[in-house]
């Protein structure tokens, strides 16, 4: 169960990278509008998923934890990555 959850955290990570290269895409087409004294769109948007990977990751381990020491816990936060995962995904949508 373990390596089938790691399996499926690992397919959504290359989706979320191709949706990655899109979006970055786009932010760049809108920074050929930029203004004076404004942050690049390209800036803001690495900065945002910077933030949200850091934050799924340590999410997803402090979650696990309910099944601390256990043969769970793996399952469980590959689980939450997974999920957290797409819900990345679904948020670049918007974006792009």
């Amino acid at each position: 169960m373990n390596s089938c959850a790691l399996r499926d955290f690992k397919e959504v990570e290359v989706v979320l990278n191709g949706i990655w290269k899109t979006a970055i895409a786009t932010a760049r087409e809108r920074d050929a509008y930029i203004g004076a004294g404004e942050v690049p769109s390209t800036e803001m948007l690495r900065d945002a998923q910077r933030t949200q990977i850091t934050y799924r990751n340590q999410a997803c381990l402090a979650e696990s934890t309910i099944a601390r020491g256990g043969s769970l816990q793996p399952l469980l936060q590959y689980t939450y990555l997974h999920a957290k995962t797409l819900n990345q995904i679904r948020n670049l949508h918007y974006f792009i």
